[in-house]
């Protein structure tokens, strides 16, 4: 009867150990899966840096581009009124 007991005690032991590994299994795979989310969160921070380093950029040289531009020279004729303005037609 005690032999019995012993195998008994084995098993539970054996299942006990198997559950354990399970365990083991399920967590390194959400691991792995975390630490997957985070590298593709990594590379999509990184191409939004880029796509905003870029704005700054355009904004940077529109910004410029105004003090690039000579300022044209105001004439009477390059200034006509409203009602003295050519039509397109004629």
């Amino acid at each position: 009867m005690a032999a019995i007991r012993g195998i008994g005690r084995t098993n539970e032991a054996v299942t006990e150990i198997a559950v354990a590994i399970v365990e083991v299994d399920e967590q390194t795979a959400a691991t792995c899966e975390i630490a997957r989310t985070v590298q593709e969160a990594a590379r999509a921070n990184g191409a939004v840096y880029a796509n905003i380093a870029g704005v700054g950029l355009r904004s940077t040289e529109a910004g410029a581009a105004p003090s690039q531009v000579s300022p044209p020279r105001p004439t009477s004729s390059s200034r006509p009124s409203c009602s003295t303005a050519p039509s397109p037609t004629s």
